[in-house]
């Protein structure tokens, strides 16, 4: 199955163009042809191309299997559209939420609701076939096999900061080498992209808050762990 792990074209127009392909390539690799393909990126080209720091998130898969796997395809991109012009979060997890706020606080702009800027940046998942609500080795195998196309991806959102959202993810040595994660002197980086290792959304956040987000422990422990590595990041630039 390792030939999966190579992009069939050198280049695609866009990243629908991609995942039509990664799609096709998918059906035929019996450990996934039988899931969804959930698509991501960039969820407004538009609002992405005008942000000064074009950011990043990456997270580990969808949380899908309590649910019907013979639901059709998904689109990320379509979720955080939706976040934005309902103004509420109705999942669960608050993933949409988190991530926007998360955004502001590498923008050190909080003057907008958090789902006024659900639209600023650029989120993916690793595995595209989502997973459940623990991490397993069916991630780590798809990162074996379509490492390549994952990093086509980053390539194509061509970011200037990524945030890594999953500490477990970040740190499996295969997950990092398929998907051309380097570490450098405690700098971490995909293709002279700086990364930040942050927790995921869902993690239960130990330690301090930052202040910013009062009305909210969880988002608010998360802006304090994002700043104090983004000022590390930042710092290593110099």
């Amino acid at each position: 199955m390792n030939s999966l792990n190579s992009i069939p074209r050198t280049s695609y127009q866009d990243l629908d163009e991609l995942f039509k392909d990664w799609r096709r390539c998918l059906s035929s690799d019996p450990d996934f042809s039988e899931r969804p393909f959930i698509k991501d990126g960039i969820v407004n080209p538009v609002c992405f191309k005008k942000q000064k720091t074009k950011v990043l998130f990456i997270s580990n898969e969808s949380n899908i299997d309590k649910y019907d796997l013979n639901d059709d395809d998904d689109d990320i991109r379509e979720n955080f559209k939706d976040y934005s012009k309902n103004q509420h979060d109705e999942w669960g997890g608050k993933l949409r939420e988190r991530v926007s706020c998360l955004y502001q606080v590498i923008t050190d702009d909080y003057s907008k609701k958090p789902y006024e800027v659900s639209e600023c940046f650029a989120f993916m998942n690793l595995n595209k076939t989502g997973g459940g609500n623990t991490i397993d080795n069916r991630i780590v195998l798809f990162c074996e096999r379509y490492g390549k196309w994952i990093q086509s991806e980053i390539d194509m959102i061509h970011p200037d900061l990524i945030v890594w959202l999953g500490c477990n993810t970040f740190d499996n040595k295969s997950i990092r080498q398929n998907c051309g994660l380097i570490a450098t002197k405690g700098r971490y980086t995909i293709n002279d992209i700086p990364v930040i290792r942050m927790w995921h959304t869902s993690s239960h956040c130990p330690g301090e808050r930052l202040g910013l987000f009062k009305e909210n422990q969880i988002i608010d422990k998360l802006a304090f762990k994002l700043s104090t590595e983004l000022k590390a990041v930042r710092e290593l630039s110099l």
